[in-house]
């Protein structure tokens, strides 16, 4: 599992299908589409976005809450582990 803004470690994660958190600004740009933690085109990827522009302190709060479960289910990453998150 990689956890990553969107940089070249986050394609490369996700080309090599490995379950990839990507973290995003509020102000981004089309390819992440709006409203949504998953993406068409990525699988393997869910998005943590920012909700107010600069402030990176709910997204991680965010990250660390998902991690928490993903953590304590034991689930192997590449596996479901959030409920209603599937990685294909």
């Amino acid at each position: 599992m990689v956890i990553s803004v969107g940089t070249a470690v986050a394609y490369l994660a996700k080309a090599m299908a490995t379950p990839v958190w990507t973290l995003l600004p509020l102000a981004h740009d089309w390819r992440w589409l709006l409203g949504r933690r998953d993406t068409p085109w990525y699988p393997t990827m869910r998005l943590f976005r920012q909700r107010v522009p600069g402030n990176w302190k709910g997204v991680f709060e965010a990250v660390a809450r998902d991690l928490m479960v993903v953590s304590n289910s034991g689930n192997l990453p590449g596996k479901p582990a959030i409920p209603g998150q599937q990685y294909r």
